[in-house]
């Protein structure tokens, strides 16, 4: 899941993302800001699922992976910060 949370004053967005895979230990999010060398750590929680919040410019669009156990690549997915 990804989740926007728009300001009136600020010229970015606060993305929060929320995901669960079964077995996994670690999860790190690739190609925000076409960034495909510098991932983004997410936390896991006690129910098992992971998230993390970044601040996304506005008008930008983004295609990211979820890299999970430094060795499983899930599919690519894309959004758009308006």
């Amino acid at each position: 899941m990804v989740q926007k949370t728009y300001y009136k004053t600020k010229d970015y967005c606060k993305v929060k993302f929320v995901t669960n895979f079964d077995n996994a230990e670690t999860i790190e999010i690739l190609g925000l800001n076409s960034d495909w060398n510098n991932s983004v750590s997410m936390s896991k929680k006690k129910d098992g699922s992971f998230t993390c919040d970044i601040n996304l410019t506005k008008d930008s669009q983004h295609e990211f992976k979820y890299l999970v156990n430094d060795n499983i690549w899930l599919a690519a997915f894309s959004f758009f910060v308006s």
